[in-house]
């Protein structure tokens, strides 16, 4: 089913960069401008996935966007047979120049240079640390093995309120399944708004409230067992780990 996520969505996109997007350029009755109703409906029908439209629509030659595209429309077709069977379909309709595409097929997310190694940010172990110094953006990816194949499956799994310790004070992480989140301890809140830019991914981006542009990348991993969130600096060994409430 990758494969056809990924020549659906590589056709979809190489629409774009050609002709514009369905708002620019509207939709005909060609095989291709099908697929990318289908594709745009689906993705459109939550918040997560209408995120990962936009980003593609805005840039479609962007290796990212797509790579992000291909997971969350695999993902939708292996949760639904009848979304999976539609895009088959027109994917077998595609002339075969177009079905055939480039060729390059990455396996991994490609990379997408982040800066942050110039920035000189210097970021405190404890998560709260992080949060009153670091400023306006802090970037939490969860990785999470076992959430479900469906963006609404992912959050309803991490959705609800998780505490942890640092070395300061108590720190709550509240995840809701709207997509918004919020992260807080005794001196500041920060609320936020919850990504999936891959099947198992998740990104949080919070906003503290602060005038600093200085950001920070932080990782959690989602352990099956236990139901129990580790949320650490990459690179360091130091972590916060909360559990459910």
């Amino acid at each position: 089913m990758l494969d056809v996520a990924r020549t659906a969505v590589d056709v979809v996109a190489d629409r774009i960069v050609a002709v514009g997007t369905a708002h620019t350029a509207a939709l005909g009755e060609s095989t291709v401008d099908r697929l990318y109703g289908v594709v745009a409906v689906r993705l459109s029908g939550s918040p997560i996935g209408g995120r990962i439209l936009r980003t593609l629509e805005a840039g479609p030659a962007d290796p990212v966007a797509r790579w992000d595209a291909t997971q969350a429309v695999a993902a939708e077709a292996e949760a639904d047979a009848g979304f999976a069977d539609a895009l088959r379909q027109l994917v077998g309709q595609l002339p075969i120049a177009a079905a055939a595409g480039d060729g390059i097929r990455p396996v991994d997310r490609p990379a997408r240079g982040s800066g942050l190694s110039q920035t000189g940010i210097v970021v405190g172990i404890a998560v709260a640390v992080v949060v009153l110094v670091v400023g306006a953006a802090l970037y939490l990816n969860v990785v999470a093995p076992y959430v479900g194949l469906t963006e609404g499956a992912r959050l309803d799994r991490v959705a609800g309120q998780w505490h942890g310790q640092d070395s300061a004070s108590r720190v709550v992480l509240t995840i809701n399944s709207d997509g918004t989140a919020m992260l807080s301890n005794r001196s500041r809140s920060c609320v936020g708004e919850i990504d999936s830019p891959a099947r198992f991914e998740y990104t949080i981006r919070f906003d503290c409230g602060s005038d600093s542009d200085d950001k920070a990348t932080l990782w959690a991993n989602l352990r099956s067992s236990g139901d129990e969130l580790t949320i650490r600096e990459a690179g360091k060994s130091d972590s916060v780990v909360f559990v459910r409430e």
